[in-house]
């Protein structure tokens, strides 16, 4: 009998981008991210199971201290080799945005750095009522940030790793059995109508379901609901500008990668690959990829026993 795989943590987010530099500076300069291993060569056999150019180059950038949260994986390449992406279709990925937390919205709020800025505004999630804001760093990567707790004063935009993302649907209720009776996360809060006071953060979306998964590392999805179906937006991660750049994907700590394949088969959603892959900065581990409705790649690693 199949049975649901566990979801240990939020391993990282994949960023790809033309250059580096630009992006570790504001990774690590602006959101306070902190960068791990010098930047370098990622393993050809891990480049070629994601389909990217393998002279791909990349930098990690774990959370600030306590390096909780999910890491962030720069990914520089000038052309991507995934069929999936193409000039016409430059929304394939729809992934919105990283989910970021804030020691003081303030800080968010003035930032030169980000594009586009949205917010601040307060709103319920759940029992709770946080503040959050959203705005774009470099690539048209967009960041919502929400402040849980007093302000602290700080000088950077984010006190921890990526807590989760934002994922754009056009229908929450085809997309939310495979988060929840696939993988097992939690439906913590609907928002359903999206309360006015969101609107200046989310602006016209029509409804947001919160999924958590309170493994090691606690971490969230948020479904967000848009009029819009996903063919005709221009403001999700992704843009075709001659590269493909912004969010390419996220990876997941797993129980068991049978599983992950089993439940793949059983809710129809495509794989790549399934075996032992040389994972940039922490070696070979059981691997397969799971394609997400509406786009984006989940990579979901074996936990070594």
């Amino acid at each position: 009998m199949a049975r649901t795989p566990t979801v240990i943590a939020l391993r990282s987010v994949l960023v790809t981008v033309p250059v580096l530099a630009p992006a570790v500076r504001f990774f690590s300069g602006t959101l306070g991210l902190q960068a791990g291993e010098r930047p370098g060569p990622l393993p050809r056999e891990w480049c070629a199971y994601w389909g990217l150019p393998t002279e791909s180059r990349g930098q990690r950038l774990v959370g600030p201290e306590t390096g909780r949260g999910g890491a962030v994986d720069l990914i520089a390449m000038r052309e991507a080799a995934d069929p999936i992406r193409t000039p016409a279709r430059p929304w394939a990925n729809g992934i919105a945005a990283l989910r970021l937390r804030t020691a003081n919205i303030d800080t968010v709020a003035a930032a030169d750095a980000l594009d586009a800025l949205a917010g601040p505004a307060s709103y319920p999630v759940g029992p709770r009522t946080v503040l959050g804001a959203r705005g774009y760093g470099p690539e048209n990567v967009a960041c919502w940030f929400v402040q849980h707790d007093p302000p602290r004063d700080t000088h950077h935009l984010t006190d921890s790793g990526v807590q989760g993302i934002a994922f754009a649907v056009d229908h929450t209720d085809d997309v939310l059995p495979l988060f929840t009776d696939g993988f097992g996360g939690t439906v913590q809060a609907t928002q359903d109508p999206v309360p006015a006071a969101m609107r200046p953060v989310v602006g016209a979306a029509e409804r947001i379901t919160w999924i958590e998964w309170a493994g090691e590392e606690p971490f969230h999805v948020a479904l967000v609901e848009h009029p819009t179906p996903l063919s005709e937006r221009r403001d999700l991660s992704w843009r075709y500008n001659g590269r493909f750049t912004g969010v390419w994907g996220l990876s997941v700590t797993v129980d068991s990668v049978d599983a992950v394949v089993q439940m793949a088969d059983r809710f129809r959603q495509p794989v790549r690959g399934r075996g032992r892959v040389t994972q940039p900065y922490s070696g070979r581990a059981r691997t397969v990829a799971l394609r997400l409705p509406g786009g984006g790649w989940l990579e979901c690693v074996e936990a070594s026993g």
